[in-house]
C-alpha cells in the first residue's frame, strides 16, 4: 500500500453549496480514494480515467481494502495525484466508450523510485 496521503488541502464544498452537500463531502474519505488509485495505476496501470472506473467496478480486493469509490470519486483522486506529480500521463490516448480520446495516465518514476528504496535498518 502506498503512504497516506495529506488531503488537508482539497476543498470539496463551495460555500455556496446546499448543507447536503457539506454532509456528502464529511463522509468521504480522500486519503482512502487518492490510495486506491495510486496504488491501482503502480500495480496494474497504465490506465485513462474511464479505464480506472470499471477496473475499480470489478475490483473485489480493492474495495475490500479502501472501500468503494464513485466515478467522479476515482476522477478526482487521479487529478489530485496528477496535481502532486505521483501521476502523470504516458503521452498515448485511448477512446472512451462514446469515442472520445482520453489521456492514458501512470505513476511517476520519481514517486515509484521513492517507494522502491530500501528501508534502512534501525
Amino acid at each position: 500500500m502506498s503512504d497516506n496521503h495529506d488531503s488537508t488541502s482539497l476543498t470539496l464544498v463551495r460555500s455556496t453549496d446546499p448543507e447536503t452537500s457539506s454532509e456528502a463531502a464529511k463522509s468521504v474519505n480522500l486519503g482512502r480514494s487518492i490510495d486506491y488509485v495510486y496504488d491501482t495505476l503502480h500495480r496494474f496501470g497504465p490506465f485513462a480515467d474511464h479505464e480506472l472506473v470499471e477496473f475499480h467496478e470489478t475490483d473485489r480486493t480493492g474495495i475490500a481494502i479502501y472501500g468503494r469509490f464513485s466515478p467522479q470519486r476515482i476522477r478526482t483522486a487521479r487529478a489530485t495525484l496528477t496535481q502532486r506529480g505521483d501521476v502523470e500521463p504516458t503521452g498515448e490516448y485511448t477512446l472512451t466508450p462514446s469515442g472520445r480520446r482520453a489521456r492514458i495516465w501512470r505513476t511517476t518514476a520519481k514517486r515509484k523510485a521513492v517507494q522502491e528504496q530500501p528501508k534502512k535498518a534501525a
